[in-house]
């Protein structure tokens, strides 16, 4: 009988989880409200602004513009690995390119295939 009588604790925690789960479901709209998104932007100018205050001008890391990102990375470790299961993709997605004109697939996926091959190994 006492497992059916709820506390006040258990009831502010089962209220606020309630309150927490309505509040994300209006996440999604808030997301595509222009307004909001001045709001947080605005917070965010805030908040850089804050830091600047506070740190002066010394940064916590160095900040890089859009200019400075190299458009080609090299591979970090091997990007041919001896694994069997990346060469039967490799092969496969060959094969499919060489069947199909379009090459609107997007290289990050198939690279993403690859890397889970390799790693499962």
């Amino acid at each position: 009988m006492s497992s059916r009588i709820l506390t006040r604790r258990q009831m502010l925690v089962r209220g606020a989880s309630a309150f927490g789960t309505l509040i994300l479901a209006g996440c999604d709209r808030l997301t595509n409200a222009p307004t909001f998104m001045d709001v947080l932007g605005s917070a965010e100018t805030l908040t850089y602004r804050s830091q600047r205050l506070v740190l002066g001008r010394h940064r916590l890391a160095r900040e890089f513009t859009e200019a400075d990102l190299s458009p080609v990375f090299r591979s970090n470790g091997t990007s041919e690995p001896d694994n069997p299961t990346y060469r039967k993709l490799r092969e496969s997605d060959r094969q499919t390119s060489r069947e199909s004109s379009r090459s609107d697939t997007p290289l990050r996926s198939q690279t993403s295939r690859y890397r889970r091959a390799a790693l499962s190994e």
